[in-house]
């Protein structure tokens, strides 16, 4: 089976086919959602993702501030179908802000963790695997209130045990709880961050093997934003932060190969610069000059997944002030295409990414601030991983015509060739055909190409239903 090509193999094949069929774009429809809205209570800041009952199904968790007043977490159990049970909610610490599910006693059953802004705290809720948790225990984070931002949960310390990692932007740190394996933390450990940092993330940046901190710097009043890397030393503490520039006020950071290189990258979400900004690595942990895509106003949660299922990995964002989520779809190279925008509830302030109803596609889920609901986003779009082509490898000296063969599925499928690199110019001949399933070269074709000239090839796919469409190619065979 043959790869996909990069992003200039895409232009060349566009070229081709505004010589041939002017009305045809090779860029792919936008993914589609179906969106259903959840109450969960007064004020959910943020939502999570996880499998807490143990039924292989993904729930929802959510941390409900309610003006200081709601102090609670509240959980949907899922159906597996993309719907919810009612939610049930626990008490945790005053005005919790960021919620994350990890596993956190060694007993195999999923947990919480929630900031707790006003108590500067950090609650810990220990899943008894059906579902529900015990009572919250606490631990202080910091002298100042913790940031609306994140807790992260990972083992930074390379003992087994998990540990838990928040954000402190009243005094420019990162507070580190190191776990002691039975759902208990050591006291906090603060490191320097850059101004007013928000959110936190962990992953391997520079491929040590030992976890890595990136910290999403806002600046909120004053200061300089961007985000800033914390090397990881594997036994649970950091080398000395490194900021790098990034949009206007970032307020979150995702960790994920975007350009499939194999390094991990980093996405930025802008509050105010209302963009998103990515990072790519350069291999050795550090990062590129940061590239800014437009979003919505007021961007928050950056999250990826591959919405429209090419293989490339996607960004998608929620937007506080126009109530949407924005899905910026990847070219594969790093680079991304316009943002499409998708409504959801009011203020969405959060954003989570996970496949809701088992279909193998990654749906959305927005925790609305002010609107005391969850809008759930279920990925619509067509399947398109039976996209395949069979045919002769690249760069073959051939003595008879190349038969391909299509696996179709539900594409109309075209195969155009030329005996020049320029498809594009339209002064040559290029030729199309439908693809069933296996056709050889036409005779007429094969004998009209010179021996010793490369032939370029390349295949456009077209759902019959959505007209999304997938290029692959150009390649080349020579004729003996």
């Amino acid at each position: 089976m043959l790869s996909r090509s990069s992003s200039q193999i895409c232009v060349l094949v566009s070229f081709l086919l505004v010589s041939v069929m002017l009305p045809l774009d090779t860029a792919m429809a936008s993914p589609s959602f179906s969106r259903m809205d959840y109450v969960v209570g007064s004020g959910p800041w943020s939502v999570a993702m996880g499998d807490l009952n143990g039924d292989g199904h993904l729930d929802l968790a959510f941390a409900i501030e309610d003006n200081g007043t709601g102090n609670t977490v509240s959980v949907l159990l899922g159906n597996g179908d993309g719907t919810f049970k009612p939610a049930v909610s626990y008490r945790v610490g005053r005005a919790p802000m960021a919620i994350a599910i990890g596993e956190l006693n060694g007993d195999g059953h999923p947990d919480l963790a929630v900031t707790n802004y006003w108590d500067r705290t950090v609650s810990v809720l220990l899943g008894n695997g059906d579902g529900t948790f015990k009572s919250a225990v606490s631990y202080s984070v910091g002298p100042l209130p913790p940031s609306l931002g994140s807790v992260s949960i990972g083992d930074l310390s390379e003992d087994g045990h998990a540990d838990l990692a928040t954000v402190n932007y009243g005094n420019n740190t990162v507070s580190v709880l190191l776990g002691k394996g039975d759902g208990t933390f050591q006291s906090a450990v603060s490191y320097w961050t850059g101004s007013y940092p928000v959110f936190a993330a962990m992953g391997d940046l520079n491929e040590d093997g030992q976890l890595d901190l990136a910290v999403a710097n806002s600046a909120w009043v004053g200061g300089t934003s961007g985000v800033s890397v914390l090397v990881g030393n594997g036994d649970g503490t950091f080398q000395s932060a490194v900021n790098y520039p990034a949009g206007v006020q970032p307020c979150s950071v995702a960790i994920g190969d975007l350009n499939g290189d194999g390094h991990p990258d980093l996405a930025i979400g802008n509050n105010i610069g209302n963009d998103v900004s990515v990072l790519l690595n350069a291999g050795n942990g550090t990062f590129y000059d940061a590239v800014n895509y437009g979003a919505g106003v007021d961007s928050n949660v950056v999250v990826i997944g591959d919405f429209d299922g090419d293989g490339y990995p996607d960004l998608a964002v929620p937007n506080f002030e126009d109530d949407t989520v924005s899905v910026l779809l990847g070219n594969g190279d790093g680079t991304f295409q316009t943002a499409v925008h998708y409504a959801v509830g009011p203020y969405p302030a959060w954003l989570a990414v996970g496949d809701l109803n088992e279909d193998g596609k990654p749906d959305l889920a927005t925790a609305n601030v002010w609107h005391n609901t969850v809008s759930v986003l279920l990925n619509t779009s067509i399947d398109q991983s039976n996209f395949a082509l069979f045919a002769p490898e690249n760069g073959l000296q051939l003595t008879t015509p190349p038969t391909f063969e299509w696996s179709p599925g539900i594409y109309d499928v075209f195969l155009f060739y030329s005996v020049f690199p320029y498809l594009g110019y339209g002064y040559y001949p290029v030729h199309f055909w439908l693809l069933d399933i296996s056709l050889p070269m036409p005779s007429t074709w094969w004998n009209a190409i010179d021996p010793g000239v490369p032939c370029y090839w390349a295949v456009l796919g077209i759902d019959t239903v959505s007209k999304q469409r997938k290029v692959a190619g150009p390649w080349t065979f020579t004729k003996e």
